[in-house]
């Protein structure tokens, strides 16, 4: 039997740069539970497509403070499809933004968030 250990989650989220900032552990430990590593994972990064930043001065700050060349970010634009006539501070902000959760979500060993138990 698999056990979802929830401070071992809590721990790995706090110890990382971004995903402690937009990922809501309280609610995550107190509201879900996870059979797998897989299921954990999937719920994670379907809380980071909901990641956003909005705000010209915010997104303008992120930018300058992750990417001040504009490089990595416009070169996100491009994987999805954007358009420079669709492109604002605020979407380039929030395409780097998730990229950057998302690689830190992928540096994270969940398998430390299950523990497995032989049943009584």
């Amino acid at each position: 039997m698999t056990t979802y250990n929830t401070a071992a989650l809590e721990q790995l989220i706090e110890s990382s740069n971004y995903l402690k900032d937009y990922i809501d552990v309280p609610y995550i430990t107190t509201s879900e539970s996870f059979d797998s590593e897989d299921e954990l994972r999937d719920y994670l990064q379907e809380r980071i497509t909901e990641a956003e930043i909005i705000y010209y001065k915010t997104a303008i700050e992120f930018l300058a403070d992750n990417d001040c060349s504009l490089g990595e970010s416009f070169g996100l634009a491009s994987e999805y499809g954007y358009t420079v006539d669709k492109l604002n501070s605020e979407i380039l902000a929030t395409l780097l933004l998730q990229s950057k959760l998302s690689d830190e979500l992928s540096e994270l060993d969940l398998s430390e968030c299950f523990t497995e138990s032989e049943e009584a």
